[in-house]
Protein backbone atom coordinates (compact mmCIF):
# COMPACT_ATOMS: atom_id res chain seq x y z
CA UNK A 1 0.00 0.00 0.00
CA UNK A 2 1.37 3.19 -0.81
CA UNK A 3 1.58 6.28 1.95
CA UNK A 4 -1.46 8.04 1.69
CA UNK A 5 -1.31 11.68 0.58
CA UNK A 6 -2.42 13.79 3.89
CA UNK A 7 -2.90 17.21 4.09
CA UNK A 8 -3.57 18.93 7.65
CA UNK A 9 -6.42 21.73 7.81
CA UNK A 10 -5.94 24.46 10.53
CA UNK A 11 -7.35 27.30 11.25
CA UNK A 12 -8.74 29.03 14.66
CA UNK A 13 -12.34 28.45 15.85
CA UNK A 14 -14.88 29.42 13.92
CA UNK A 15 -13.13 30.17 10.84
CA UNK A 16 -14.85 27.08 8.51
CA UNK A 17 -12.66 24.12 8.79
CA UNK A 18 -15.30 21.81 8.80
CA UNK A 19 -17.29 23.62 6.05
CA UNK A 20 -14.23 23.54 3.70
CA UNK A 21 -13.54 19.56 4.07
CA UNK A 22 -17.06 19.07 2.82
CA UNK A 23 -16.70 21.19 -0.14
CA UNK A 24 -13.96 19.08 -0.98
CA UNK A 25 -14.97 16.13 -0.23
CA UNK A 26 -17.97 17.29 -3.02
CA UNK A 27 -15.25 17.96 -5.40
CA UNK A 28 -12.96 15.05 -5.10
CA UNK A 29 -12.42 12.86 -8.19
CA UNK A 30 -14.90 10.53 -8.99
CA UNK A 31 -14.57 6.75 -7.80
CA UNK A 32 -11.95 7.84 -4.73
CA UNK A 33 -12.31 7.89 -1.22
CA UNK A 34 -11.34 10.37 1.09
CA UNK A 35 -10.92 9.83 4.78
CA UNK A 36 -11.21 12.58 7.10
CA UNK A 37 -9.76 12.29 10.99
CA UNK A 38 -11.38 15.62 13.16
CA UNK A 39 -10.15 16.60 16.66
CA UNK A 40 -12.45 18.71 18.48
CA UNK A 41 -11.69 20.67 22.12
CA UNK A 42 -15.12 18.85 23.41
CA UNK A 43 -15.87 15.65 24.62
CA UNK A 44 -19.35 15.76 22.50
CA UNK A 45 -18.49 15.61 19.24
CA UNK A 46 -20.24 17.48 16.57
CA UNK A 47 -18.11 17.78 13.49
CA UNK A 48 -18.69 14.42 12.43
CA UNK A 49 -22.29 14.40 11.89
CA UNK A 50 -21.34 17.47 10.34
CA UNK A 51 -18.85 15.92 7.89
CA UNK A 52 -20.52 12.65 6.99
CA UNK A 53 -23.96 14.47 6.08
CA UNK A 54 -21.45 15.62 3.07
CA UNK A 55 -20.31 12.38 1.86
CA UNK A 56 -22.01 9.98 -0.34
CA UNK A 57 -19.62 6.44 -0.15
CA UNK A 58 -20.98 3.11 2.02
CA UNK A 59 -18.27 2.94 4.74
CA UNK A 60 -18.02 5.55 7.55
CA UNK A 61 -14.59 7.66 6.39
CA UNK A 62 -14.80 9.94 9.49
CA UNK A 63 -13.19 9.53 12.71
CA UNK A 64 -13.39 11.40 16.04
CA UNK A 65 -10.51 12.28 18.22
CA UNK A 66 -12.52 14.07 20.74
CA UNK A 67 -11.72 15.50 24.28
CA UNK A 68 -8.72 17.96 23.42
CA UNK A 69 -5.71 18.60 21.03
CA UNK A 70 -4.62 15.49 19.46
CA UNK A 71 -1.37 16.29 19.68
CA UNK A 72 -1.15 16.12 23.40
CA UNK A 73 -4.44 14.53 24.75
CA UNK A 74 -4.82 11.54 22.49
CA UNK A 75 -1.29 10.85 20.84
CA UNK A 76 -2.14 6.93 21.09
CA UNK A 77 -5.97 7.46 20.07
CA UNK A 78 -4.70 9.25 16.65
CA UNK A 79 -2.29 6.82 15.95
CA UNK A 80 -5.01 4.47 16.27
CA UNK A 81 -7.50 6.15 14.09
CA UNK A 82 -5.04 6.79 11.47
CA UNK A 83 -4.06 3.21 11.34
CA UNK A 84 -8.01 2.13 11.22
CA UNK A 85 -8.95 4.54 8.37
CA UNK A 86 -6.04 3.48 5.85
CA UNK A 87 -6.29 -0.04 6.96
CA UNK A 88 -10.13 -0.28 6.72
CA UNK A 89 -11.06 2.62 4.05
CA UNK A 90 -7.74 2.48 1.80
CA UNK A 91 -8.40 6.19 0.87
CA UNK A 92 -7.11 7.61 -1.62
CA UNK A 93 -6.84 11.01 0.33
CA UNK A 94 -6.52 11.75 4.39
CA UNK A 95 -7.65 14.87 5.55
CA UNK A 96 -6.83 16.04 9.17
CA UNK A 97 -8.76 19.06 11.02
CA UNK A 98 -6.92 19.79 14.44
CA UNK A 99 -9.24 21.59 17.13
CA UNK A 100 -9.38 25.45 16.58
CA UNK A 101 -7.47 26.08 19.43
CA UNK A 102 -5.07 23.49 19.50
CA UNK A 103 -1.32 24.64 18.44
CA UNK A 104 -0.04 22.74 15.03
CA UNK A 105 3.64 21.90 16.27
CA UNK A 106 2.42 18.77 17.99
CA UNK A 107 0.29 17.52 15.04
CA UNK A 108 2.64 17.77 12.49
CA UNK A 109 4.98 16.09 14.85
CA UNK A 110 3.05 13.15 15.25
CA UNK A 111 2.37 13.45 11.19
CA UNK A 112 5.76 13.31 10.27
CA UNK A 113 6.18 10.29 12.62
CA UNK A 114 3.64 8.54 10.36
CA UNK A 115 5.15 9.87 7.67
CA UNK A 116 8.72 8.09 8.13
CA UNK A 117 6.64 4.93 9.35
CA UNK A 118 5.86 5.05 5.47
CA UNK A 119 2.16 5.28 6.39
CA UNK A 120 1.31 8.83 4.68
CA UNK A 121 2.74 11.04 2.49
CA UNK A 122 2.45 14.59 4.11
CA UNK A 123 1.68 17.48 1.47
CA UNK A 124 0.75 20.70 1.95
CA UNK A 125 -0.63 22.64 5.14
CA UNK A 126 -3.66 24.78 4.73
CA UNK A 127 -4.66 27.73 7.27
CA UNK A 128 -7.76 29.16 6.92
CA UNK A 129 -8.27 33.04 8.17
CA UNK A 130 -11.15 35.24 8.78
CA UNK A 131 -9.52 38.47 6.96
CA UNK A 132 -12.10 40.74 9.86
CA UNK A 133 -10.19 38.70 12.71
CA UNK A 134 -6.75 40.07 12.32
CA UNK A 135 -6.52 42.46 14.44
CA UNK A 136 -6.56 39.82 16.98
CA UNK A 137 -2.82 38.50 16.05
CA UNK A 138 -1.87 41.68 18.24
CA UNK A 139 -3.21 40.40 21.54
CA UNK A 140 -0.57 38.92 23.84
CA UNK A 141 -2.47 35.91 23.67
CA UNK A 142 -2.46 34.83 20.15
CA UNK A 143 0.56 32.66 20.43
CA UNK A 144 -1.06 29.73 19.11
CA UNK A 145 -3.38 31.74 16.12
CA UNK A 146 -0.03 32.84 14.90
CA UNK A 147 1.53 29.74 14.86
CA UNK A 148 -0.90 28.23 12.48
CA UNK A 149 -0.52 31.00 10.21
CA UNK A 150 3.25 30.85 10.63
CA UNK A 151 3.43 26.86 10.35
CA UNK A 152 1.20 27.26 7.30
CA UNK A 153 2.43 26.23 3.76
CA UNK A 154 -1.14 27.85 1.91
CA UNK A 155 -2.83 30.50 3.46
CA UNK A 156 -6.22 31.45 2.67
CA UNK A 157 -8.90 33.81 3.39
CA UNK A 158 -12.18 32.47 4.06
CA UNK A 159 -15.83 33.91 4.61
CA UNK A 160 -15.11 36.62 2.17
CA UNK A 161 -18.36 37.39 1.41
CA UNK A 162 -18.81 38.61 4.91
CA UNK A 163 -15.59 40.89 4.87
CA UNK A 164 -15.56 44.26 3.62
CA UNK A 165 -13.27 45.29 0.56
CA UNK A 166 -10.98 47.19 2.80
CA UNK A 167 -10.44 44.09 5.17
CA UNK A 168 -9.61 41.86 2.11
CA UNK A 169 -7.36 44.41 0.69
CA UNK A 170 -5.32 44.18 4.34
CA UNK A 171 -5.44 41.26 4.28
CA UNK A 172 -3.59 40.11 0.46
CA UNK A 173 -0.65 43.23 2.03
CA UNK A 174 -0.46 41.37 5.37
CA UNK A 175 -0.06 38.16 3.94
CA UNK A 176 2.48 38.73 0.81
CA UNK A 177 4.44 40.08 3.43
CA UNK A 178 4.82 37.26 6.07
CA UNK A 179 8.07 35.30 6.10
CA UNK A 180 8.59 32.74 5.21
CA UNK A 181 6.90 33.14 2.14
CA UNK A 182 3.17 30.62 1.64
CA UNK A 183 3.01 28.36 -1.32
CA UNK A 184 -0.21 29.81 -2.12
CA UNK A 185 -2.22 32.88 -1.00
CA UNK A 186 -6.01 32.71 -2.35
CA UNK A 187 -9.67 33.54 -0.66
CA UNK A 188 -12.49 31.72 -0.38
CA UNK A 189 -16.48 31.68 0.34
CA UNK A 190 -17.56 28.34 1.66
CA UNK A 191 -14.75 26.28 1.55
CA UNK A 192 -14.08 26.64 -2.30
CA UNK A 193 -10.88 26.79 -2.47
CA UNK A 194 -8.86 25.14 -5.82
CA UNK A 195 -8.95 21.54 -4.64
CA UNK A 196 -5.03 21.18 -7.17
CA UNK A 197 -3.85 23.24 -4.00
CA UNK A 198 -3.76 20.10 -1.69
CA UNK A 199 -1.36 18.26 -4.22
CA UNK A 200 1.82 20.71 -3.01
CA UNK A 201 4.70 19.80 -1.21
CA UNK A 202 4.68 21.13 1.88
CA UNK A 203 7.79 22.24 3.87
CA UNK A 204 9.07 20.23 7.10
CA UNK A 205 11.64 23.24 8.15
CA UNK A 206 9.13 25.31 9.49
CA UNK A 207 9.34 25.77 13.06
CA UNK A 208 6.99 27.27 15.87
CA UNK A 209 7.50 31.21 16.68
CA UNK A 210 6.20 30.43 20.01
CA UNK A 211 7.04 26.58 20.86
CA UNK A 212 6.30 27.58 24.63
CA UNK A 213 2.51 28.04 23.54
CA UNK A 214 2.76 24.25 22.33
CA UNK A 215 3.69 23.05 25.33
CA UNK A 216 1.39 24.86 27.50
CA UNK A 217 -0.95 23.05 25.50
CA UNK A 218 -0.02 20.16 27.30
CA UNK A 219 -0.45 21.37 30.59
CA UNK A 220 -4.94 21.32 30.77
CA UNK A 221 -7.50 19.59 32.86
CA UNK A 222 -9.49 17.20 30.73
CA UNK A 223 -12.99 15.46 31.31
CA UNK A 224 -14.23 12.22 29.63
CA UNK A 225 -17.84 11.97 28.70
CA UNK A 226 -19.01 8.58 30.41
CA UNK A 227 -19.51 5.77 28.09
CA UNK A 228 -22.19 2.75 27.46
CA UNK A 229 -24.66 5.69 29.11
CA UNK A 230 -28.40 5.00 28.35
CA UNK A 231 -30.04 8.28 27.46
CA UNK A 232 -33.45 9.38 28.65
CA UNK A 233 -35.77 11.16 26.75
CA UNK A 234 -35.35 14.39 28.68
CA UNK A 235 -32.30 13.90 30.79
CA UNK A 236 -29.25 14.99 28.24
CA UNK A 237 -25.93 13.84 29.54
CA UNK A 238 -23.36 16.49 30.04
CA UNK A 239 -19.93 16.83 29.80
CA UNK A 240 -17.40 19.41 29.73
CA UNK A 241 -12.94 20.24 29.31
CA UNK A 242 -11.10 22.75 30.42
CA UNK A 243 -7.88 23.91 28.72
CA UNK A 244 -5.87 27.25 27.54
CA UNK A 245 -8.42 29.24 28.92
CA UNK A 246 -11.47 27.74 27.49
CA UNK A 247 -14.40 25.49 28.22
CA UNK A 248 -16.36 23.76 26.77
CA UNK A 249 -19.89 22.18 27.70
CA UNK A 250 -21.98 19.73 25.71
CA UNK A 251 -24.99 17.51 25.88
CA UNK A 252 -26.00 14.73 23.73
CA UNK A 253 -29.90 14.03 24.04
CA UNK A 254 -32.19 10.90 23.61
CA UNK A 255 -32.72 10.07 19.45
CA UNK A 256 -36.35 10.32 20.84
CA UNK A 257 -36.33 13.54 22.10
CA UNK A 258 -37.46 16.55 19.56
CA UNK A 259 -36.75 19.85 19.46
CA UNK A 260 -39.41 22.87 19.00
CA UNK A 261 -37.33 24.82 15.86
CA UNK A 262 -38.86 27.93 16.53
CA UNK A 263 -38.22 28.02 20.59
CA UNK A 264 -34.70 26.73 19.78
CA UNK A 265 -33.41 28.94 17.54
CA UNK A 266 -34.64 31.69 20.09
CA UNK A 267 -32.75 30.50 22.75
CA UNK A 268 -29.66 29.53 20.69
CA UNK A 269 -29.36 33.32 19.29
CA UNK A 270 -29.46 34.63 22.58
CA UNK A 271 -26.54 32.87 24.00
CA UNK A 272 -24.10 35.60 23.47
CA UNK A 273 -20.01 35.86 24.78
CA UNK A 274 -19.25 32.81 23.11
CA UNK A 275 -16.30 31.62 20.56
CA UNK A 276 -18.39 28.82 19.27
CA UNK A 277 -21.51 27.15 19.21
CA UNK A 278 -22.39 23.49 16.94
CA UNK A 279 -24.93 21.33 17.11
CA UNK A 280 -27.42 18.69 15.62
CA UNK A 281 -31.38 18.77 16.91
CA UNK A 282 -34.22 16.23 15.59
CA UNK A 283 -36.63 18.69 15.23
CA UNK A 284 -39.59 16.74 13.58
CA UNK A 285 -38.95 14.30 10.41
CA UNK A 286 -36.37 16.88 9.77
CA UNK A 287 -32.70 17.37 11.48
CA UNK A 288 -30.97 20.64 11.71
CA UNK A 289 -27.23 21.67 12.13
CA UNK A 290 -26.92 24.88 13.86
CA UNK A 291 -23.27 27.23 13.52
CA UNK A 292 -22.93 29.70 15.94
CA UNK A 293 -19.53 31.40 15.91
CA UNK A 294 -20.24 35.16 17.75
CA UNK A 295 -23.13 36.57 16.75
CA UNK A 296 -23.32 34.95 13.61
CA UNK A 297 -25.30 31.99 13.42
CA UNK A 298 -26.30 29.58 10.64
CA UNK A 299 -28.79 26.77 10.36
CA UNK A 300 -29.08 23.79 7.67
CA UNK A 301 -31.07 20.80 6.99
CA UNK A 302 -28.65 17.88 7.68
CA UNK A 303 -29.08 13.98 6.90
CA UNK A 304 -27.44 12.89 10.42
CA UNK A 305 -30.13 11.26 12.11
CA UNK A 306 -28.86 9.78 15.33
CA UNK A 307 -29.08 11.90 18.40
CA UNK A 308 -29.41 15.68 18.92
CA UNK A 309 -26.19 17.17 21.00
CA UNK A 310 -24.94 20.36 21.12
CA UNK A 311 -21.11 21.57 22.11
CA UNK A 312 -20.31 25.93 23.17
CA UNK A 313 -16.98 26.82 23.65
CA UNK A 314 -16.53 30.15 25.84
CA UNK A 315 -13.41 31.89 26.83
CA UNK A 316 -12.64 32.06 30.38
CA UNK A 317 -12.63 35.43 29.92
CA UNK A 318 -15.94 36.26 29.08
CA UNK A 319 -17.31 35.36 32.18
CA UNK A 320 -19.33 32.68 33.94
CA UNK A 321 -22.06 30.49 32.40
CA UNK A 322 -24.70 29.08 33.98
CA UNK A 323 -24.51 25.90 32.02
CA UNK A 324 -27.52 24.11 34.90
CA UNK A 325 -29.62 26.89 33.83
CA UNK A 326 -28.80 26.82 30.05
CA UNK A 327 -29.47 23.01 29.90
CA UNK A 328 -33.15 23.49 31.46
CA UNK A 329 -33.30 25.86 28.68
CA UNK A 330 -32.55 23.33 26.39
CA UNK A 331 -34.66 20.88 27.63
CA UNK A 332 -37.30 23.34 27.91
CA UNK A 333 -37.51 24.09 24.05
CA UNK A 334 -38.64 19.77 23.51
CA UNK A 335 -41.93 18.57 22.27
CA UNK A 336 -44.03 17.70 25.86
CA UNK A 337 -44.52 14.84 24.21
CA UNK A 338 -40.69 13.88 23.61
CA UNK A 339 -40.15 14.70 27.64
CA UNK A 340 -40.52 11.46 30.15
CA UNK A 341 -41.73 12.80 33.33
CA UNK A 342 -39.27 11.03 36.46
Amino acid sequence: MLPVPTNLITGFLGVGKTTAIKSLLTRKPEGEVWAVLVNEFGDIGIDEAAIIDGYSGNDNPIRMVPGGCICCVSNMAMGVALTDLIRKVSPARLLIEPTGLGHPAGVLDLLREAESAGQINLRVTVCLVDPRRLNELNDAESEIFQDQIHMADALIAHKCDLASTEELTVFTAWAAELFPPKSYIGKAVKGKFDIGLLDLEGNPMRTPLFPDAHAQAHMHQHYSMKKDVVLKPGVPMRAMNTRLEHKACGWIFSPEDVFNRRQLLELLGAIDHIERLKGVFRTGRHWMLVNKVGDEMSRATIAYKRDSRIEIIVSDKAGQIDWQALEGALVDCLRPSAITKL
